[in-house]
């Protein structure tokens, strides 16, 4: 029965949020499509160009592993037209199955045909289908033309398009060549693309040669990558994202506190031992899943899903050491006597080093930005080294175990340090919270104050002599509150208002006209936010901008940002914070790089530098 009445409540929902998404005519009339026809040299193009609305997307016709297709259909005389060329879409996780990767189209996108010449002045009829999704929900749209191709045609080379043409026939020609004779006519036009590690999103193919502000750290051999990724590695232990890694270490003292001195011995030497191999573990994870998806450094962080489930992990492990109720599973209390503190400490190590990876300490970006130009076994050497170097402080203790005797002799004490290991973990969802997007704390709050309430009436009216009908309904109460608050905070945060929105198109259309300083940002990225905060500030930039004309654009990868990302690895690196200057004129192409955390003194050089390759 609270089966039925918990599918009942999430139909009502699923409704409900259907009623509120736009209608599908509304959404049918603001995807314009157009019809071009070109003549070339040895056929006629048809270009259909439509426009997907800000805020959508629509699923590629090679979907990935979910969606529908876009699909266009066109007959000239009654008979169907077989060489349709379709562009590779964006590559991106699915919003509604995080699990799966597909590719999309966004904003203006182009298909095209070939036609033989004997169709001239005869009759067509293109009909267009696809999925338009938003974070809400998907509509499907059906689009009908018809028309007459005319006699007189203008040349192909002279269209705005025939660029992208170019490009989507060079996509087409490994995979139709064979099998495609109207293809392989054209295929003295075509100039196949380079292969790249990661393919440019359509409209956006440019090839770079930048110049960094700081080389003494740029990697030429795998010797010189693992001992900078060691390094580099250590470091991440005294940035900003340390937080998590003093709270967890604190509490993983707590394990530790046995009045016998061997015992006590033992047990901080497992305890360290297993902390180390959850850091190696999570780094050998990380590579396989960045390297295996073409992500970056912390592009984990840029599911706000994600982020909001860990504050909500975060702050009930809080609440369990300051005794609201008991956390299942992963409590951390001592007076809970973990039947596996090895496993648990291993956990520990693992949840620290995720928490870790919104940071891009100093050398971490050079190393990685060389690292992701390498075949997979030497990614995952420099992870290891990376991992390796942040583990080594806990494998220093493990092999001089007698470091513990340091600690003070277990006692009262140890139900205060609980405690305080408890405000440790709120200031770490503090933490996590900074990570999200200013209008989003109150939401968030709001949020955990659900949580915190669902917290007590579990502790207080759910113990083990409850019926279990009462424990199911609090909990199925909780669970449809959380869930109505998550959805309410992870709407679409609206993009900032200072800088200028970056896209491909107006990027393109812009380099080398004038100055351009490109900055690249994600809300999961603390080191990003030191930098906005404390370099790029307004009075900096002003500053900058009295000394010449630059135009201020802003990459956000807080969101799957194809043509950023793809930006960002033509510049040499696969993590942020990182800072382009791109010059006016002929050196536009050669852009000044400032990668992660930099100075005020170090962006001023790099900006009159900038300027000089200007002249």
């Amino acid at each position: 029965m609270l089966g039925t009445l918990l599918r009942t409540l999430y139909l009502a929902i699923a409704i409900m949020l259907l009623c509120l998404g736009p209608s599908a005519q509304a959404y049918a009339k603001s995807v314009p499509v157009k019809l071009f026809f070109a003549q070339d040299d040895n056929a006629i193009t048809c270009a259909l160009k439509f426009q997907i609305p800000e805020g959508f997307h629509a699923y590629s016709h090679e979907i990935g592993d979910a969606g529908r297709p876009t699909v266009l259909d066109l007959t000239v005389d009654n008979k169907a037209v077989e060489s349709i060329f379709y562009p590779k879409g964006a590559a991106q996780r699915d919003q509604y199955a995080p699990d799966t990767s597909v590719f999309v189209y966004e904003g203006e996108t182009y298909l095209f045909a070939s036609l033989t010449q004997d169709t001239l002045g005869k009759d067509y009829i293109a009909q267009l289908s696809l999925l338009l999704c938003s974070k809400r929900n998907c509509i499907p749209i059906n689009q009908e033309i018809n028309g007459h191709i005319p006699q007189k045609l203008p040349a192909a080379r002279e269209q705005p398009w025939y660029p992208l043409k170019q490009q989507v026939l060079a996509q087409n020609a490994q995979n139709n060549l064979a099998e495609n004779p109207i293809l392989q006519s054209i295929l003295p036009e075509i100039t196949p693309a380079k292969e790249a590690p990661l393919p440019p999103p359509d409209n956006f193919a440019i090839r770079l040669s930048p110049q960094y502000a700081d080389n003494s750290f740029e990697i030429a051999s795998l010797q010189y990558a693992l001992l900078i990724g060691l390094l580099a590695g250590l470091i991440l232990n005294f940035m900003p994202c340390v937080l998590p890694v003093l709270t967890f270490k604190i509490t993983g003292m707590l394990l530790i506190g046995h009045k016998n001195k061997h015992t006590r011995i033992r047990l901080f030497r497992e305890h360290n031992l297993a902390f180390a191999i959850g850091i190696i573990s999570f780094f050998t994870i990380l590579a396989f899943v960045l390297g295996g998806l073409d992500l970056i450094w912390g592009q984990l962080f840029q599911s706000q899903t994600l982020l909001l489930a860990l504050i909500i992990a975060i702050f009930l492990m809080a609440l369990s050491l300051l005794g609201i109720f008991s956390l299942p599973v992963i409590d951390l209390k001592v007076s809970q006597n973990s039947k596996n503190p090895i496993l648990q400490s291993f956990f520990t190590g693992f949840l620290t080093t995720f928490l870790a990876t919104p940071c891009s300490g100093p050398l971490l970006g050079g190393v990685l930005g060389w690292a992701f130009t390498q075949p997979l076994y030497i990614l995952m050497l420099v992870f290891w080294s990376v991992g390796f170097g942040m583990a080594l402080p806990y494998i220093i203790f493990t092999i001089w175990p007698k470091t513990v005797l340091l600690l003070p002799k277990p006692g009262a004490w140890m139900n205060v340090l609980e405690h305080v290991a408890g405000f440790f973990l709120l200031g770490t969802t503090i933490y996590l919270l900074s990570i999200l997007p200013e209008n989003k704390y109150i939401l968030v709050l709001s949020v955990l104050l659900i949580v915190s309430v669902s917290a007590w009436l579990w502790g207080n009216f759910c113990g083990p002599e409850v019926p279990k009908i009462r424990r199911h309904a609090i909990a199925a109460i909780g669970l449809v509150l959380l869930i109505l608050a998550c959805n309410w905070v992870l709407q679409p945060a609206d993009a900032p208002l200072a800088w200028q929105k970056f896209t491909p198109e107006t990027f393109v259309n812009k380099l080398g006209k004038k100055m351009i300083l490109v900055e690249f940002t994600a809300d999961w990225c603390p080191n990003c936010k030191f930098v906005e905060r404390t370099v790029l500030t307004d009075n900096t930039l002003n500053d900058l901008r009295d000394r010449a004309d630059v135009e201020l654009v802003r990459a956000d990868l807080t969101q799957a940002n194809a043509g950023a990302t793809y930006l960002l690895t033509e510049l040499g690196s696969h993590s942020i914070p990182l800072t382009a200057i791109f010059p006016k004129g002929t050196n536009s192409n050669t852009p000044i790089v400032l990668r992660d955390v930099y100075d005020k003194n170090q962006l001023k050089k790099s900006f009159e530098l900038a300027i000089d390759k200007s002249r």
